[in-house]
């Protein structure tokens, strides 16, 4: 356990608009909650850069003391870290290039993906789970990040990208010349942050934080400042 008066936070700074990197700054939803927590906590924010793949290792090492990346709740995850409660909900989603959208419509305006379609996922994330469940026979091509992902799809080197819906509709919002997403739903998940299994009382204070927040209306304002619109699912 962190017993200095800091707030070690970790992030993975390639998930616009969860968390990411504009003209070198750090920006982004989890960055203003962990500026915000870190005041009602009474402690100074350390913001920890690590890949995503690493977020989970670096918390149980003690190198940080909170994982705020956008997390999805899984049985695998809570066998290795502590949740606080959700304070959001995603769904997996397709970016896709605008010109080959009619290629995921079929009768009746609902959306599939051809067997022969290549899907981007990131590794170690939900969607490269949800792929290689639900669709154990099609090409798969796994990465590191999600612009190395988005850079392919632009290029034609895979036919879509399985991402959380905030991603996709972040790209879907910056009005792309290129690429779109489909809000079609493959999911539902619950977004939290992650600390040490054994970190008890740090664990209780978040919670309290956040009930006090989704009474106030402060979560909703953070979350609604990145995610300012809604969406009709398919």
């Amino acid at each position: 356990m962190n017993t200095q008066q800091t707030l070690r936070v970790g992030i993975a700074a390639n998930y616009p608009p969860v968390a990411y990197k504009r003209g070198g700054k750090l920006i982004g939803m989890e960055v203003d909650f962990a500026r915000n927590l870190a005041q009602e906590l009474n402690k100074k924010l350390e913001i920890v850069e690590t890949s995503w793949q690493d977020l989970i290792p670096t918390l149980q090492s003690g190198q940080i003391d909170i994982i705020m990346a956008g997390m999805s709740i899984t049985p695998e995850r809570r066998q290795k870290v502590a949740f606080t409660n959700s304070f959001m909900s995603v769904s997996q989603m397709l970016l896709v290039r605008k010109r080959e959208l009619g290629q995921f419509r079929k009768p009746g305006n609902n959306y599939y993906i051809n067997a022969h379609f290549k899907i981007g996922v990131v590794k170690d994330t939900t969607g490269e789970e949800l792929v290689h469940k639900h669709l154990p026979n099609y090409r798969v091509k796994a990465y590191k990040s999600i612009d190395n992902a988005i850079q392919d799809l632009r290029q034609g080197l895979i036919d879509c990208f399985l991402h959380d819906s905030p991603t996709i509709w972040h790209y879907s919002n910056n009005r792309d010349s290129q690429i779109t997403g489909i809000y079609w739903k493959f999911s539902n998940e619950k977004i939290a942050w992650a600390v040490n299994r054994k970190n008890v009382y740090l664990l209780n204070r978040i919670n309290s934080v956040l009930d006090r927040w989704r009474t106030s209306g402060e979560s909703a304002k953070i979350i609604s400042k990145w995610i300012p619109f809604r969406i009709n699912y398919k």
